[in-house]
């Protein structure tokens, strides 16, 4: 026998002896019940994993809705808002404007106004409380990173933007608030591919995807008050115009503007001068069609825009220089303090 063969017996001899003793138990023996597993449970239906969203959204929303809505009422109050709308998008004036265009070089914004469930025109808002509640709900939307905006208050509400509760304010509010929730818009823009085409994109959509409130009606006037509860962004336009496209400016310079055209003007003022590295000179020419309302005499126009801007650029320390020809924008190297 060759000494490979004894080794290779000896081998078989020594298994079957191991065979035949009993196995020794663990030192620590683990429960299968008691073991821990890193992995992530997976639900075993898409119905369990639909039910698992829908609580997860719940619990956000519960979250972002703790936030109380901003107020720009105090200094250095900032808000948040796409420079697609510092072009004067909202007619100034007049209670019936069912739509309006501003054309620019290279965008065009067309709102119009929406209708009640009867067929009853709304028609836009025009006031300087709808230009304010507006860049409120956006300042709101894109600090809380919700579509969804509740309303608790509409005196607190008007505080917010520097608004005094007298009068008729609050049937003001409400019908701009109505008709702001109605309104829709569509944003056209231009620009050149690669080899100098002009390429036009359009995105529109409804501002606001719901607009929920509590009807009260008046008997001794004979009329309908309604409350607003909550409004909410519609995915669209939260995508296009808040969602990492609102950029910063200063509410408590805006809330110096005492007038729709001095809102925008100041709008435009603050979002402009702050990306110039040089000074912009403008003609009237093309400022007519970003600031007046369809159909207005021109030199009347341009006398009040020449008016309105000696009255507001001071108070937002923004250098504009003002002749009968043209106006001159310059740099801003104003900070924004951010808190």
């Amino acid at each position: 026998m060759t000494k490979t063969s004894r080794e290779e017996q000896a081998l078989l001899q020594m298994k079957k002896k191991l065979s035949k003793e009993t196995p020794q138990a663990p030192v620590v023996e683990v429960q299968p019940e008691n073991e821990v597993s890193a992995a992530v449970e997976v639900p075993n239906s898409s119905d369990n994993f639909w039910m698992m969203e829908h609580e997860r959204s719940k619990a956000v929303a519960r979250f972002y809705q703790e936030k109380p809505m901003p107020s720009f009422v105090g200094s250095d109050a900032n808000a948040y808002l796409s420079s697609v709308f510092s072009c004067s998008w909202l007619p100034a004036r007049g209670n019936s404007v069912d739509d309006y265009t501003r054309r620019l070089p290279s965008i065009t914004v067309s709102a119009r106004g929406g209708k009640l469930p009867n067929g009853t025109p709304l028609y836009l808002p025009s006031s300087l409380l709808a230009r304010r509640l507006f860049l409120l709900f956006s300042t709101h939307s894109a600090i809380s990173q919700s579509r969804s905006l509740r309303i608790d208050n509409i005196s607190q509400l008007l505080h917010s933007v520097g608004m005094s509760v007298r009068g008729n304010r609050l049937k003001a509010a409400q019908n701009q608030l109505l008709r702001l929730a109605m309104t829709q818009v569509d944003v056209w823009t231009s620009s050149k591919n690669d080899v100098g085409d002009k390429i036009t994109t359009n995105w529109g959509s409804r501002i606001f995807e719901s607009f929920s409130c509590a009807v009260e009606p008046d008997i001794e006037n004979g009329q309908t008050s309604f409350f607003p509860n909550e409004v909410v962004f519609s995915e669209r336009f939260y995508e296009k115009a808040i969602e990492n496209k609102a950029q910063l400016v200063s509410a408590t310079e805006i809330l110096k503007a005492k007038t729709p055209l001095e809102h925008d003007i100041a709008l435009w003022l603050l979002f402009r001068s702050r990306r110039l590295s040089e000074p912009l000179e403008l003609d009237y020419q093309a400022l007519y069609y970003q600031f007046a309302m369809p159909g207005s005499y021109f030199y009347g126009w341009k006398k009040r825009f020449i008016k309105t801007v000696n009255a507001i650029a001071p108070l937002l320390s923004q250098n504009v220089q003002v002749d009968s020809k043209k106006v001159v924008l310059l740099p801003s190297r104003k900070r924004i303090s951010v808190k």
